[in-house]
C-alpha cells in the first residue's frame, strides 16, 4: 500500500445535509457475456427504486454487448440515467499495479477509448465531464496516480460503504443451483419426495437471503449523507447473490429517506457552480 498514491482519491462527498448516496457497481457488465447477464435484473431493480448508478465496467466484459447487432443494453442503461466508469479490462487480482507505467497507461487509455465508443465520451447528458476511474482491487501506486492525473478530467474514486459483497455472493453461488430430487428407486411416495425437495429449496433461499442481508446490514451501518457505496455486478451462477444485497440496500435507504444517485450527479450536487471541468481545475473532493 502506498498512502501517497491516494492523495487525490475520492472516498466520499461533502453533501451539505443532502440525503443522497452515490451508488457504484463494479465488474460489469457480464464476464460470461449475454448468456449469463443479469443487467436487466439490475436495471429493473434500479428503476423500481428510482436509483441511478455508476457502473465501473471491465471492457472485456462489455465486448459482446458492443458487438451484438441490435443489443440495446448499454444504451438502455444510459437512457435510465446511469453512467459508465473505467475499471480496466478485466477483474485480474493485483495485475494492473504490477504493470510498468507504460503498460498501465496503454491499458488505461485503451479502456477509456472503448468506453467513449459505448457512451459517446464520458456520459450522454452530464454537464460535468468526468471519466470516473476505480483501480481494480482498489490498489493504486504512485505511478498509476500520476498517469491518472495526467488524463483530462479523470478522477479516481473508491468509497466508504463496502462489505466484500462479491466474496459472500461467491460462497452462496452453489445454493442457487437446484439439482432436483435424488434418483432413488426406493422412494415410493413422489409427493413426499417433492415436499422434501421444496423444503430444501426453501432452506437454501433462506440461507442465501440471511447471508446477503448480513452484508447489507454492514453497509447500512456505514452509510451517511455523501457516502459512496460499492457493490459488484451479479451474473447467473456467479455472484448472483449480490442482487439480493443490492435490493435490501435500496429498500432500506428508501425507508430512511435517502436517494441513490450516480457519481456525476453527486459531483454536480456538491459543486453546482461547476458546469464543466478542465484538467487543470480538478480538485480533490475528500481523501
Amino acid at each position: 500500500i502506498y498512502p501517497s498514491a491516494y492523495q487525490d482519491t475520492i472516498a466520499y462527498f461533502e453533501t451539505q445535509n443532502h440525503q443522497v448516496v452515490a451508488l457504484t457497481i463494479d465488474d460489469g457488465l457480464s464476464r460470461g457475456g449475454i448468456e449469463t447477464s443479469m443487467v436487466e435484473d439490475v436495471r429493473t431493480m434500479l428503476l423500481q427504486y428510482q436509483a441511478h448508478a455508476t457502473f465501473f465496467v471491465c471492457t472485456d466484459y462489455c465486448q459482446e454487448f458492443h458487438n451484438s447487432n441490435g443489443d440495446s443494453t448499454i444504451q438502455s442503461l444510459l437512457d435510465d440515467g446511469h453512467e459508465l466508469g473505467n475499471h480496466m479490462q478485466a477483474d485480474k487480482s493485483f495485475y494492473y499495479s504490477r504493470l510498468t507505467p507504460d503498460e498501465f497507461q496503454r491499458d488505461l487509455l485503451d479502456a477509456n477509448a472503448f468506453l467513449d465508443q459505448l457512451d459517446g465520451g464520458m456520459g450522454n447528458s452530464a454537464a460535468v465531464k468526468i471519466r470516473w476511474f476505480r483501480a481494480p482491487q482498489g490498489v493504486m501506486t504512485p505511478s498509476m496516480r500520476q498517469i491518472v492525473q495526467e488524463q483530462p478530467c479523470m478522477k479516481h474514486v473508491l468509497g466508504d460503504c463496502y462489505c466484500d459483497d462479491w466474496r459472500f455472493a461467491q460462497q452462496v453461488d452453489p445454493l442457487f443451483s437446484n439439482n432436483g430430487p435424488p434418483n432413488n428407486s426406493n422412494k415410493k411416495n413422489d409427493d413426499d419426495n417433492e415436499e422434501r425437495v421444496s423444503l430444501r429449496a426453501d432452506q437454501k433461499q433462506h440461507q442465501i437471503r440471511q447471508i446477503m442481508q448480513e452484508v447489507t446490514d454492514v453497509m447500512l451501518a456505514q452509510v451517511q449523507p455523501g457516502s459512496i457505496s460499492i457493490f459488484h455486478m451479479p451474473e447467473k451462477g456467479f455472484r448472483q447473490g449480490t442482487l439480493l444485497a443490492l435490493e435490501f440496500f435500496l429498500q432500506a435507504l428508501q425507508e430512511r429517506g435517502y436517494r441513490c444517485i450516480n457519481l456525476t450527479e453527486m459531483h454536480q450536487l456538491c459543486h453546482p457552480q461547476q458546469e464543466t471541468i478542465q484538467p487543470e481545475t480538478i480538485q480533490r473532493e475528500m481523501i
